[in-house]
């Protein structure tokens, strides 16, 4: 199974980038139910032990609550994708709250046995693959300056990452934080 950590959206930011969805036909839109914010990939995980590591060290994690912005849109490429494709984001102000939940998440999977994450955090989330080649500009500088009322955040999930022919799909499968338990995955083999 491919894993995930990654902050939820409030329900609000989810219908402020719902509205966005629209102006480019060749663009396949991320359902709104997949919005999150990706924090930490894990990778494949095969045997339930090491799940359970996850897990343990996850649970560990202590934040306090901080509050959170979208504000602007970027282009990336995708990662993983099958066909030559570019990811449409909508930005995440990098508050120090972000920052410190993001050191201590990688801190806690790295002391759990994860080899550490190379790539260079940049807060966001995924609103539609676009095909290459594909200019979307006219779309970015219509939408770059959009911002979001700010939300509170105070627990994050493990999620469990699908692939199919539209794109990535999740499914949660822990949630981490003051007010919840955490939850082991299931469907793991020893």
């Amino acid at each position: 199974m491919r894993l995930l950590v990654a902050l939820p959206l409030a329900p609000s930011q989810k219908r402020f980038l719902s509205a966005l969805r629209t102006g480019i036909p060749a663009a396949s839109w991320v359902s709104p139910s997949h919005y999150h914010v990706p924090l930490r990939p894990v990778g494949d995980v095969e045997s339930r032990h090491v799940a359970e590591d996850i897990d343990h060290a996850l649970a560990g994690v202590s934040f306090s609550p901080f509050n959170l912005q979208l504000m602007g849109v970027s282009i990336s490429d995708a990662s993983g994708s099958r066909l030559p494709s570019r990811n449409l984001r909508i930005d995440v102000v990098p508050c120090d709250g972000l920052i410190q939940l993001h050191v201590r998440i990688e801190s806690a999977l790295r002391q759990a046995g994860l080899p550490p994450d190379k790539r260079r955090f940049r807060p966001h989330v995924t609103i539609a693959q676009l095909p290459e080649p594909f200019d979307a500009e006219p779309w970015v500088r219509v939408h770059n300056l959009l911002r979001s009322e700010e939300t509170l955040v105070d627990h994050f999930t493990l999620l469990e990452v699908f692939r199919g022919p539209d794109g990535p799909t999740h499914e949660k499968r822990a949630t981490y934080g003051s007010a919840f338990d955490h939850l082991y995955p299931e469907g793991l083999d020893d």
